[in-house]
């Protein structure tokens, strides 16, 4: 799995910029850089704050950080959108599949 995700990272890096035939771009999307720090330290966050915060606090958190790497997300879809997510996740994993997983803090 590590060799993938070093494979999609280059993939990800790349210096081909889209443009058309006749126009020179020489510049580095710095947007595809950011997005791809803002997955690796989601990954990372879920790792961190799982067991302190719980499925339902880390599921918001990270999927709120997740929206606000992406362009397509505006703050506020970015919220409601993980507020949906982190509730179905708590719902799916700890309700429907009843696994032992701390869903609050408290």
């Amino acid at each position: 799995m590590a060799l993938l995700a070093v494979i999609l990272a280059i993939g990800a890096l790349s210096f081909r910029p889209v443009a058309p035939r006749d126009e020179v771009v020489d510049s580095f999307d710095l947007g595809a850089l950011w997005s791809l720090v803002v997955v690796g330290a989601v990954f990372v966050a879920f790792a961190l704050l799982l067991k302190p915060l719980g499925l339902a606090l880390t599921c918001f958190v990270v999927l709120f950080l997740a929206g606000i790497g992406s362009r397509l997300l505006p703050p506020l879809e970015a919220f409601i959108t993980a507020a949906i997510l982190s509730a179905s996740a708590v719902v799916l994993f700890v309700l429907l599949l009843d696994l032992q997983i701390r869903t609050w803090p408290w």
